[in-house]
């Protein structure tokens, strides 16, 4: 997993480089004539070398209560029972809209408040992956072996905190690339934090619902956030955006100091 993980921001980064290049030359008609060719080959090479089955078939003989369905209301409500799962899913919502309110209109920004074109965006994605790739190999796999986890999370929460105030006075381009590292900082601790003391708090047999609700926490932000971005950045402008994630974390931190007994 940890391979596939660093496969896929090698994908970013280069994809990112490459895409900005073809954009910036041949058009966008091009990039997206690329993206379905690589898709097609990657759809070919799943057809492949990926097996049909990657688990043991279910004896066909044995009986299923047909009383069961394929997905059970209550599996999905048992692990919420469990306060620290309730309380890390709340924390995991509350981070992850914060950051989605900037990200939904990034793009935007780069392009009409810093006159980035294509080519100059996607060298800076380049340089955000790549800046996610080292800080997880130097900083944040040395920090989640030594410390716990609630002091981690208020780490990143800090992190998180003041990226989204430079936001906030960001004039510059290379500002852009002071806001990038800390923002990465603070999101990929979070995560790893989070998911992990989530795999922690959960019953063993509902790991998997636990993974899965996290998975759908994320997907709910980004259904509510895109129209408050919008709003955002056609009345107020993008620094309203940088003032309200910030706002948002750091009333996260001060939720995590009241409850802070929940992480031990």
């Amino acid at each position: 997993m940890g391979t596939l993980r660093v496969l896929t921001y090698v994908g970013h980064m280069v994809g990112s480089a490459i895409g900005g290049t073809i954009t910036e030359t041949y058009g966008t008609t091009a990039t997206f004539l690329c993206t379905a060719m690589l898709s097609c080959v990657s759809a070919l090479l799943a057809w492949i070398y990926i097996p049909a089955d990657t688990k043991p078939l279910r004896d066909k003989n044995k009986n299923v209560p047909k009383s069961r369905g394929i997905v059970s209301l209550s599996d999905i409500v048992r692990p919420m029972q469990t306060r620290a799962v309730a309380h890390l899913l709340g924390i995991r919502f509350s981070f992850i809209m914060a950051n989605q309110l900037i990200l939904n209109s990034f793009p935007i920004i780069l392009r009409d408040n810093f006159e980035m074109g294509p080519q100059e965006a996607g060298m800076f994605t380049m340089y955000s992956t790549l800046a996610s790739v080292v800080l997880q190999v130097v900083l944040i796999r040395p920090l989640t072996k030594r410390y716990k986890d609630f002091p981690l999370l208020m780490l990143a929460s800090l992190a998180l905190t003041t990226s989204y105030m430079t936001l906030t006075c960001m004039t510059e381009n290379w500002h852009l690339y002071v806001y990038a590292i800390l923002k990465n900082f603070g999101v990929i601790l979070r995560n790893n934090v989070v998911l992990s003391a989530l795999s922690k708090a959960a019953p063993g047999e509902d790991t998997g619902t636990v993974m899965a609700l996290g998975a759908m926490v994320e997907s709910l932000t980004q259904i509510i956030s895109p129209p408050i971005s919008a709003y955002f950045l056609d009345h107020v402008g993008y620094q309203y955006l940088g003032a309200t994630s910030s706002t948002i974390t750091a009333m996260v931190t001060g939720f995590m100091l009241l409850t802070r007994e929940e992480f031990k």
